[in-house]
């Protein structure tokens, strides 16, 4: 049986790349459009289809991956992503992780209980000027 390719497995494998570190590039450098394709299995002409829908979905999203650890839901990944149409990059930015309190309301992670999941994360800037 296979699954069913939607926007939302695309989005899911271009977070889960992410997640998975420097397999597409570095976010602060771009990373080349083609590469994306090429990893989230599209043609070009299937690309054509998707990339526009992705872009507006970035726009308005972040990527996000959740995980629950010793029973407790916390983000493991937080990205922000940026498409530049004049130089066919995209770009990212971490945000700070959530994690869920006892009462269910999601709180900021603190290095703290970052360094007891074993969470290698730090929020950072965008490294460069978007031309729109």
């Amino acid at each position: 049986m296979t699954h069913a390719i939607t926007l939302e497995s695309k989005i899911g494998l271009f977070r889960d790349l992410l997640y998975e570190g420097y397999e597409l590039g570095d976010l602060h450098y771009g990373i080349p459009d083609y590469k994306v394709m090429i990893k989230l299995g599209c043609t070009p002409q299937s690309w054509s289809r998707y990339r526009p829908q992705l872009i507006q979905y970035c726009k308005y999203n972040n990527l996000i991956k959740t995980e629950v650890i010793n029973e407790i839901e916390m983000e493991i990944l937080n990205i922000n992503m940026k498409y530049d149409k004049q130089k066919k990059k995209w770009y990212g930015k971490r945000n700070q992780l959530l994690i869920q309190d006892d009462r269910g309301l999601w709180q900021e992670m603190t290095l703290e209980e970052q360094e007891n999941y074993h969470i290698i994360w730090s929020p950072e800037d965008f490294l460069y000027t978007q031309h729109n």
